[in-house]
């Protein structure tokens, strides 16, 4: 399972997604992680991305990550999910926006896997907070 986190300009939301993610997924061993960042001007952002790698690393997660340096708005966001998909090794990919919270613990993610395996079909699914 991949977890492409996509983030800029958004550290304080990041940093909250990150860590409710891995508290809300730690029964669940077989996932990645990559993070991608769009030239994000605030300070701290490639020091968390470190942070998050070594978190992932103690816990063995896979961990991938894209520091770009300049904006480029054509097409920013699906530069990013074409990116998190060509780097995925998840049999599922799962793209996040940086600001959602994972509230539920405890099997939810392994209910998701199960579905997905029953019903054969190609399709997207993506979290997403309720605002």
């Amino acid at each position: 399972m991949t977890f492409g986190f996509v983030n800029c300009n958004r550290l304080h939301y990041l940093e909250s997604c990150f860590k409710s993610f891995l508290h809300c997924t730690s029964d669940y061993s077989d996932k990645e992680v990559i993070f991608v960042d769009n030239a994000s001007s605030e300070p701290g952002t490639k020091e968390f991305f470190d942070y998050a790698q070594g978190a992932c690393e103690e816990l063995g997660i896979r961990f991938v990550s894209k520091l770009n340096t300049e904006r480029d708005p054509a097409n920013e966001f699906a530069k990013v999910l074409n990116f998190i998909v060509e780097n995925a090794h998840g049999e599922f990919i799962i793209p996040l926006q940086s600001d959602m919270q994972f509230i539920l613990t405890s099997g939810w993610l392994g209910k998701y896997v199960e579905v997905m395996n029953r019903h054969e079909f190609v399709g997207c699914i993506m979290l997403d907070a309720q605002r």
